[in-house]
Formats: structure tokens, C-alpha cells, sequence
């Protein structure tokens, strides 16, 4: 998916959120995520970050981006990445 798709496709999640449901959107936005992971687009993973947990990013916002990527780490069966690493310190500064 080229990155203007993957910025179109995270535009549809509120779309989707309304139409379909609180499920159906989380895991359309779990899948931009992953995507946007991939190609280190840290603006659209900080947004994607926001959209799937806006409480927890607003009021502690150290817990949620290092328990977030460290889920998504591990469904890839790795560590975190510098850049992960790096979007977590860029988040909560």
C-alpha cells in the first residue's frame, strides 16, 4: 500500500467507528498501525495512537505508547525498534 493509501485508509477509521462499531474500527486501526510501523511514518503512528486509546494517551501517556508498540513488537515476535523506542520519547516529551 503506497503511504498516501495508508493516510487515506487511517482517514476512514471515525467512518468506520460510526458505521460499524467501536470493534471494527480498533481493528482496522491496529492494521494501519502495523503498516505505519513498517514504514516509520511517525506522524500517522502518533495519530493512530491517539484514535485507539485518547484517555489513556491524554492522562499517562508514558504506559500506553511503550505497552502499545511492546504488543505490537510482540505479535511480530520482536523487540522494539530504535524508531518504536524513538516514537515513545517523542510522544510523552
Amino acid at each position: 500500500m503506497a503511504s498516501g493509501q495508508l493516510v487515506t485508509s487511517a482517514s476512514f477509521l471515525r467512518i468506520i467507528l460510526v458505521l460499524e462499531g467501536e470493534k471494527a474500527a480498533r481493528k482496522a486501526a491496529v492494521k494501519v498501525l502495523e503498516m505505519a510501523l513498517e514504514r516509520d511514518d511517525l506522524s500517522l503512528i502518533a495519530d493512530l495512537m491517539r484514535f485507539l486509546e485518547p484517555s489513556r494517551y491524554l492522562l499517562d501517556c508514558p504506559s500506553l505508547p511503550s505497552n502499545f508498540l511492546l504488543t505490537i513488537a510482540q505479535r511480530r515476535g520482536s523487540e522494539l525498534t530504535p524508531m518504536e523506542s524513538t516514537l515513545v520519547s517523542i510522544l510523552c516529551a
